[in-house]
């Protein structure tokens, strides 16, 4: 809760995962959170509305869909699906742009081992990507990880309401 100009402003956090899911990423997917730790910020995890979404120079070259009775939807676009092993990519169906498999928390792991991991981000760098996502990723890992986090905001709003077409800028905060 925080006051501004004498009005008090409640704050609330959005829950992206529910809670039966809280647990699940830390449980089975012990192995990915090191792994991310261990590329020293080139590769993210973030989670959205059900889902947990990898990033690597600002493209998702996977994203984890949380199912009910531990099972779980692996996407993994199209473009990068070619970088696989032949074996890894039959077991996924191509549907409007997107390759995806349905698995359970022992094959996620199979498909998201480090090799495709290191493939998918073959893949990525294989593709374009802009100057201001090449800047981010020097920024996060030319910064040694610390206890504190970096905050890369790239969309800014002048105003309290969103603009369907926000201005892209690149600020970044960081605490100690």
């Amino acid at each position: 809760m925080t006051q501004e100009g004498g009005t008090v402003v409640t704050g609330s956090i959005e829950r992206y995962l529910d809670e039966p899911n809280v647990e699940r990423p830390a449980r089975e997917f012990k192995y990915l959170l090191s792994a991310v730790k261990s590329y020293h910020g080139e590769l993210e995890l973030a989670f959205r509305k059900g889902r947990l979404s990898v990033y690597y120079r600002g493209n998702s070259p996977a994203t984890i869909v949380f199912r009910h009775a531990d099972t779980y939807r692996i996407e993994i676009h199209e473009r990068f699906l070619a970088g696989l092993d032949k074996g890894t990519r039959a077991k996924f169906s191509v549907s409007r742009g997107y390759g995806r498999v349905e698995v359970d928390a022992h094959d996620a792991h199979q498909v998201l081992r480090r090799p495709n991991i290191d493939k998918l981000m073959k893949a990525i760098r294989d593709v374009n990507h802009s100057e201001e996502l090449t800047f981010e990723q020097i920024l996060i890992t030319d910064n040694p990880p610390t206890p504190g986090f970096l905050l890369i905001d790239r969309h800014s709003h002048p105003c309290s309401r969103p603009s369907p077409h926000p201005p892209r800028q690149a600020r970044a905060l960081s605490a100690a």
